[in-house]
């Protein structure tokens, strides 16, 4: 019973995540959608240090790309939140890649990128041209490139 009622909040929750994505979609006229949330296992969705990282997700994401906040909520799958950017979108992509390859625990992150179209950016497509013109490393979760994400000074640790 306790399953059921998470799957329902889940799907509702994920069905609300998507509705309001649409809206967005429909008042860009180019650039990037970035949706940023956690990719938490289990059926607890906000362990202790989430809020860390996911704040953390965050700042890397506004240091990297500088996208305008357009709105954040926490639903059954945690907390999340909708950006919008004037860069294109495979270049996003690639920036929100680094940081999630950065380290172990910011695989935990999950950012999503959509061109004004509506297309989501997947992570191996922007990978299999750039891999043979600028330095990657080949992960299992598929090519990234290679300098850490940005910046180095004053990180902060979770």
């Amino acid at each position: 019973m306790q399953y059921a009622k998470l799957k329902n909040d889940i799907l509702a929750a994920r069905e609300r995540r998507d509705e309001e994505l649409q809206k967005l979609l429909a008042t860009l006229a180019g650039g990037s959608i970035i949706q940023l949330a956690l990719n938490v296992p289990g059926c607890d969705k906000r362990p202790a240090g989430s809020e860390a990282l996911f704040g953390w997700g965050q700042e890397q994401l506004n240091n990297a790309v500088a996208p305008s906040l357009e709105l954040f909520d926490v639903d059954a799958l945690g907390p999340w939140v909708l950006y919008a950017s004037p860069g294109d979108p495979v270049d996003v992509k690639m920036k929100c890649c680094r940081i999630e390859d950065y380290r172990d625990f910011a695989r935990l992150l999950d950012f999503d990128v959509y061109a004004a179209d509506g297309n989501g950016v997947r992570s191996a497509a922007p990978w299999l041209a750039a891999a043979f013109l600028s330095g990657v490393r080949r992960t299992g979760a598929g090519m990234y490139p290679y300098p850490p994400p940005y910046p180095q000074s004053g990180e902060r640790a979770l």
